[in-house]
């Protein structure tokens, strides 16, 4: 199939918006519901609406202007973006690419908007140095990570973020979690990118993905306000 040709999908998106978030190495399953209409062709869709795919070279915040970043490479040959029923909602987005060919290798950002939504303690463990997760520190998340998952701080691009690597449902998984907003503000505002593939596949695609991560610049202010009330 050519570069340049929008590839066809066959399925309709699920019904349940899935949450990235590891427990006991499973991704855990959240219902939406939602009719707003999606208003931008290529960044996702609804089931039933018009839906056209776009190759990206790169994000930015100009385009998808829900995203943490300012701006991000991608792969040299190119991501497409997918339907998603899920349009950007006031605190809430989700943006979900695919390389042309292969819609079972997905790259996804998401975010719920929910306040400390993996509990208060992740933002204290983001501001200790970098470091392995004890298996205490992965009971006090919510949901907690599986005892067998590895996860780990690191300082991205001036960013702490938590990454995790793991095997769900004959896929290979690589996630990372970070606040929304910058550093240390509160409350916290649980954002993911999550990569996602076949063994074999993510074995040859995730050394590029690590490097594309690498080019990310982070939004340097306040993006997400919490609303009266929110802890």
């Amino acid at each position: 199939m050519p570069l340049d040709t929008p590839p066809v999908f066959l399925k309709k998106p699920s019904v349940a918006h899935v949450r990235y978030l590891v427990a006991d190495s499973q991704l855990i399953s959240k219902s939406f519901s939602g009719t707003a209409k999606q208003p931008h062709i290529g960044h996702g869709g609804i089931p039933g609406t018009d839906f056209v795919s776009q190759r990206k070279l790169s994000l930015s915040r100009d385009e998808f202007k829900f995203l943490p970043l300012q701006s991000m490479k991608l792969p040299a040959s190119g991501l497409w973006t997918m339907p998603n029923w899920q349009a950007p909602y006031e605190s809430r987005y989700r943006l979900e690419l695919c390389p042309n060919g292969d819609q079972s290798t997905v790259l996804t950002f998401a975010c719920e908007g929910v306040p400390n939504s993996a509990g208060p303690q992740l933002q204290e463990i983001l501001s200790r140095p970098t470091h392995r997760l004890s298996l205490k520190e992965k009971e006090l998340l919510d949901p907690k990570i599986g005892d067998d998952v590895f996860a780990s701080t690191e300082i991205l691009n001036g960013k702490h973020v938590l990454c995790s690597e793991f095997e769900n449902e004959g896929k290979k998984v690589y996630s990372i979690w970070f606040n929304h907003n910058p550093d240390g503000t509160q409350p916290m505002f649980l954002a993911m990118i999550v990569f996602e593939a076949k063994p074999k596949q993510y074995a040859k695609e995730i050394g590029q993905i690590k490097e594309c991560l690498k080019t990310i610049i982070w939004l340097d202010k306040v993006d997400i306000v919490p609303s009266s009330g929110a802890k």
